[in-house]
């Protein structure tokens, strides 16, 4: 007999059924949009809570992908974890279709002798941060900045703060704008492990998690009503109170360092979406050096990076909203420096499923990039 688990941190499902078919347990269900206008994150966990006579294998049906971001093609793997053990991917799904066409995603796995996780991509939470934390030795140092809308504690990380007299070339890093895509998250763990283990002096700035609301109540925060915050940057004033506290330490960053100092914002594409991107205002000034800078970050991550790797955002502009920002607009028309977004796939580059070694190996290609960006300046 199984119980389903979803009341912890980052968890989410729902229409959730559990039964028995003859051997086999079968489990269905689907991500919650959270109040959103897109659903894609799902996490829950299932305890094996019987005795004697359990099926050894459980089914996984997540149904209703039509409406799933980027997932109508069923072409993703998310992961699961057994009690004591390490995240896994699931393999490539068996497809069902229904007579009116909506499909579902089928797998079959072991049942859990005690507990089984299972994500949409592997999570990124408080645990995995702190273990950064203590795998760096102390070189990054946390400064909680504000709150979120909620009051949750928003934290900068830097390995130092820069200086007003002296205004060294540095980094300012955001990640989870849409709290659950985290794929960006471990790209980022991979950047800051690797700048620690070098041992770089150049200032960067870390904002690890924009939105700590929606990653704690596992919804997937990309489009949510009434804002996202990767709209809300401007033009007139922000619209979240996260961007309105992030671009005041953007001002306070941009006071340390030099004025062709970079922003870069780290994010996930949609679900089946392969390889690596970015995204950059179609109105960088050509003279800007940015755009030879990502010509050799597309060099040096290869394969990893997609057959169209430059791409410019045109947000569709819902009426709710009116015009909106994004970050990359922000950077360029307000702190006039550059900026661009990286795009990571949830779990397919270089012609191979990713795992967590990859996005680790991603964010090292990123690291040892900006540090020749660095000295070049």
């Amino acid at each position: 007999m199984l119980k389903l688990i979803d009341d912890l941190p980052g968890m989410n499902v729902c229409s959730t059924t559990l039964r028995l078919e003859g051997d086999v347990n079968v489990v269905e269900f689907t991500p919650s949009p959270g109040g959103g206008l897109e659903r894609l994150w799902f996490y829950f966990a299932l305890a094996n809570i019987g005795s004697g006579g359990i099926p050894r294998t459980t089914r996984l049906i997540l149904k209703n992908i039509n409406t799933m971001l980027g997932g109508e093609s069923g072409d993703f793997q998310p992961v699961i974890r057994y009690s004591g053990r390490e995240w896994q991917r699931l393999p490539h799904a068996g497809i069902i279709t229904r007579g009116d066409g909506y499909i579902s995603m089928s797998w079959e796995i072991k049942t859990p002798a005690e507990a089984v996780e299972i994500a949409f991509c592997y999570p990124y939470g408080h645990d995995e941060l702190e273990r950064l934390l203590a795998d760096t030795g102390g070189y990054w140092h946390g400064d909680e900045i504000g709150v979120s809308s909620a009051g949750l504690p928003l934290l900068r990380l830097s390995n130092n703060y820069g200086s007003q007299t002296a205004r060294t070339h540095g980094y300012y890093l955001v990640t989870r704008q849409h709290a659950m895509e985290t794929s960006g998250a471990w790209v980022l763990d991979g950047i800051m492990r690797r700048l620690a283990e070098t041992v770089v002096d150049f200032p960067v700035w870390v904002v690890p998690c924009a939105n700590p609301d929606d990653a704690a109540a596992g919804h997937y925060g990309k489009n949510p009503f009434p804002w996202d915050i990767n709209r809300a940057w401007g033009p007139h004033a922000p619209m979240r109170h996260e961007a309105a506290t992030i671009i005041h330490d953007l001002k306070m960053w941009r006071a340390q360092v030099a004025a062709d100092s970079m922003i870069i914002d780290l994010h996930s594409p949609g679900a089946d979406e392969k390889g690596l991107y970015v995204f950059t205002h179609r109105y960088i000034p050509p003279e800007w050096p940015v755009h030879a800078q990502l010509e050799k970050l597309e060099q040096r991550l290869g394969a990893f990076a997609s057959s169209q790797f430059f791409c410019h955002a045109d947000y569709q502009q819902y009426s709710a909203w009116g015009d909106c920002w994004n970050l990359g607009q922000y950077a360029t028309h307000t702190l006039e420096m550059p900026q661009f977004t990286l795009e990571t796939s949830y779990y397919h580059a270089a012609g191979h499923t990713l795992e967590l070694t990859d996005y680790r190996r991603i964010g090292e290609i990123l690291a040892d990039w900006m540090t020749e960006t660095n000295s070049q300046q």
